[in-house]
């Protein structure tokens, strides 16, 4: 029970938020990177890599959503499969944040693919298949080139219907196993016992923000304290969405969804709706399955159904 406590509490980062917060950028600017990102997609969908890698930087690589890192051709290959679902799929991409540093530039895209596509039955239904993506930009020569291309979320529905995350039979048992430690974190935040969390936190437990940095345990615990006092009646869902298993260690993309009330500077009560996703690292032992490291990869959230800045929320 200890072990399955020390996991639990080592995990309760999923309330970290981004520590660069997001700049307005010009409509220009944003037209701009989402112009260049969408013909860079519509190469890797047509197969035309090379085409595409004119359009990014010579160390371009892809990240996907367990963490396996590779180039143009292992992206080609993620849309490719995504693609094959719908029999007419139509595509919107969306720039959803930009941050603007000298040089240097985050992108945060989504991509839906929507139409009709063949259901596990064998019928015909309506898919939708939504996926978020970090990337990052370096200005070469004036122009902007794709360096990175990260895969931090994803969701996929059926009739509108949302579609849970589904491990392969033989990894069934690790699923389960590790989705009830996150259906206890969901418990244990609105407690908000802070000191049994920092007692229990292992200390060779590794956390990282979105941008790579590592957190300390104090700072963690800094911005669960922060994020709390604002959220009253916090309601939280953790899921599996992805998973990917080597041996004895098992990489866990779950997706945290925080709905709260929030007092407003006018004295009146608006509804928050904060999303998170983490790449969480667990190593088995004799009995349990341990935590060994998480990796934030995206967060977002809303007041009242409008996009919200984290600084708000927790973070710097």
């Amino acid at each position: 029970m200890r072990k399955l406590t020390l996991a639990l509490f080592a995990l309760a980062g999923f309330l970290l938020v981004s520590m660069a917060t997001a700049h307005a950028q010009d409509e220009a600017t944003r037209n701009e990177f989402t112009a260049q990102y969408t013909a860079i997609l519509q190469l890797i969908q047509k197969g035309q890599t090379a085409d595409a890698a004119k359009l990014a930087t010579a160390d371009f690589k892809h990240v996907s959503l367990v963490g396996k890192e590779g180039n143009a051709d292992q992206w080609g290959s993620e849309v490719k499969a995504t693609l094959s679902l719908f029999k007419a799929p139509m595509i919107v991409t969306t720039l959803k944040d930009l941050i603007i540093k000298g040089d240097d530039a985050t992108a945060i895209f989504a991509n839906q693919a929507t139409g009709d596509g063949a259901l596990a039955d064998g019928r015909m239904g309506s898919l939708a298949f939504t996926t978020t993506e970090r990337t990052l930009w370096t200005k070469i020569g004036g122009a902007w080139k794709l360096k990175t291309v990260k895969h931090v979320m994803q969701e996929q529905r059926i009739d509108k219907r949302l579609i849970p995350f589904k491990a392969p039979t033989a990894e069934m048992d690790a699923q389960t196993a590790i989705q009830q430690i996150y259906d206890l974190m969901s418990d244990v935040y609105g407690k908000a016992d802070w000191a049994t969390l920092e007692k229990t936190i292992p200390d060779t437990f590794a956390l990282f923000d979105m941008t790579g940095a590592q957190i300390t345990k104090k700072e963690m615990i800094d911005r669960l304290k922060k994020g709390a006092k604002l959220i009253q009646n916090p309601i939280v869902f953790m899921n599996i969405q992805a998973f990917g298993r080597d041996g004895d260690t098992v990489k866990v993309v779950r997706l945290a969804t925080i709905i709260g009330d929030v007092a407003l500077p006018d004295g009146k009560m608006g509804r928050l709706k904060y999303i998170n996703t983490t790449r969480d690292t667990w190593v088995k032992g004799e009995k349990t399955w341990g935590s060994k490291k998480t990796e934030e990869l995206h967060a977002e959230a809303t007041l009242d159904g409008k996009p919200l800045p984290l600084s708000l929320i927790g973070g710097n």
